[in-house]
C-alpha cells in the first residue's frame, strides 16, 4: 500500500487534518514511524502525536484496517484522494485545516477550473426560500457553475436537486462516511449527483451522522467555493458558520435579505449589516462573476413553453396565488389541460404551489 496513502489515512482516523501533518513533518519522523516503533527505540512520532491517538493508530494498523479500507471503496466505486494527490482541490490547500483525505464518489473533475458557488440555508425552508433556491439551481445550471453544497434537506437539496435537473454539475459535501446516505430520503439525490457531479467526504467509511461533523465539513464547502450564497439562515446555524468561514477564508459571501419578522432570515441580515454582499438578483450576481447574460435568464427559461403553458404563466405572472378554478375561467383552458400543464410548468420550476390550492410562479 502507498505509504503517503496509509500515513494520511491514518491520521485521518484521528480526526486529524493538515495542522497534525505540519507538526508530524517538523519533527523530521518518517511517515512509517507513524505506524511502527523504530527499531532504534526513539519514537518521534510521540513527541506530536498523543498515546491515545497512536495508541489507536498502531491498533488499526495491526488490524490491516488501511488495507481493508481501501479494498472496500473499490467496491464501493469511490476514490480516495490524499493532501499530496494532483487532483487535490487547490483552494483547500488555503486551509490551515485543511483535509488529509477525502472519499470521493462520481466522475467529475475534483480540481475543476470551473467556477464554484456555495449555496447553503436552512433546512425549514419558507416557500420564498425554496424559489430562491430553485432559482439559484437554474442559474449554476445554466451559467456552467458547480454548484457546491451540504446535501441537507430543505435549501441545499431543493438547490442541488433543481441544478441537476436542468443538467447543471453539482457537488455535495457529506457530514457522514461516503457509504452512509444522510437523510435517506436524499438517497436517489446523491446517486444522481455521483452521475452528474460529485459527492465527498473527509470522513471513513462507516462514520454515522453526528452533530459535530456537520459544522466541521463547512469548511470544505466554502473552502471549494470561490463565492457563497445564504438563502435562508436562523442567526444561530450551520449555514452562518459556513458564511463566516468563507469571510475568513477571503471568500465572497452574499446573503438574502429578508423581514426582520421572519426568524429564517435573521442570520442572513446579520451577515449583510457584517459586510455580505446583499442577492437582490442573479443578473447582478452574475455580473460580479464577470458573466454577462448573453440572453435574460427569463427568457431562456420560458422560451419553450407550449401556447396553453404561456398563457398559464402569462396569467399567473400578473394574477400570484390564483386558485384552479379562476385560472380555468379566465384563460379558456378545461380543467384537465390546465392540471397537465401546471404539473408540466411546476416540473420545470416555471410555477409552484404557493399555497394549498393556489398557484404562482416561481
Amino acid at each position: 500500500m502507498d505509504t503517503k496513502l496509509k500515513f494520511c489515512l491514518l491520521l485521518n482516523s484521528q480526526n486529524m487534518n493538515a495542522s497534525h501533518l505540519a507538526r508530524y513533518s517538523m519533527s523530521g519522523a518518517e511517515y512509517q514511524e507513524l505506524w511502527q516503533v523504530p527499531k532504534n527505540g526513539l519514537d518521534i512520532a510521540e513527541e506530536v502525536i498523543s498515546a491515545k491517538h497512536l495508541n489507536s493508530i498502531r491498533a488499526l494498523n495491526r488490524d490491516a484496517w488501511c488495507e481493508y479500507e481501501e479494498e472496500r471503496t473499490q467496491k464501493l466505486g469511490v476514490r480516495i484522494v490524499t493532501i499530496f494527490d494532483n487532483d487535490y482541490p487547490k483552494t483547500l490547500h488555503d486551509l490551515k485545516d485543511a483535509p488529509l483525505v477525502l472519499y470521493v464518489r462520481g466522475n467529475a473533475n475534483l480540481s475543476s477550473d470551473k467556477k464554484i458557488l456555495g449555496v447553503v440555508g436552512t433546512r425549514k425552508m419558507s416557500q420564498e426560500g425554496k424559489r430562491i433556491a430553485t432559482m439559484l439551481g437554474k442559474m449554476c445550471a445554466e451559467n456552467d457553475i458547480i454548484l457546491v453544497s451540504g446535501g441537507a434537506a430543505g435549501v441545499d437539496g431543493t438547490a442541488q436537486t433543481t441544478c441537476l435537473e436542468n443538467g447543471g454539475e453539482v457537488f455535495s459535501v457529506n457530514g457522514t462516511g461516503i457509504d452512509i446516505d444522510f437523510p435517506a430520503h436524499h438517497r436517489e439525490l446523491f446517486s444522481r449527483i455521483s452521475k452528474q457531479g460529485l459527492v465527498i467526504s473527509e470522513f471513513p467509511l462507516g462514520t454515522p451522522a453526528t452533530k459535530w461533523r456537520f459544522p466541521q465539513r463547512n469548511r470544505i464547502i466554502s473552502g471549494l467555493s470561490s463565492k457563497l450564497i445564504v438563502v435562508e439562515a436562523a442567526l444561530r446555524s450551520g449555514s452562518v458558520i459556513t458564511a463566516r468561514l468563507s469571510m475568513e477564508q477571503g471568500r465572497e459571501v452574499w446573503a438574502v435579505p429578508g423581514s426582520i419578522f421572519n426568524e429564517n432570515f435573521a442570520g442572513t441580515n446579520k451577515l449583510i449589516a457584517d459586510g455580505a454582499q446583499m442577492f437582490l438578483s442573479p443578473t447582478a450576481f452574475l455580473e460580479s462573476w464577470g458573466i454577462s447574460s448573453k440572453k435574460n435568464i427569463l427568457e431562456r427559461q420560458y422560451s419553450s413553453l407550449t401556447e396553453d403553458e404561456l398563457l398559464i404563466y402569462n396569467f399567473l405572472s400578473k394574477n400570484p396565488d390564483e386558485t384552479l378554478d379562476n385560472i380555468s375561467s379566465n384563460i379558456k383552458v378545461d380543467s384537465a389541460t390546465l392540471l397537465k400543464s401546471l404539473t408540466m410548468l411546476a416540473t420545470r420550476g416555471v410555477v409552484t404551489q404557493s399555497s394549498p390550492g393556489r398557484w404562482s410562479v416561481q
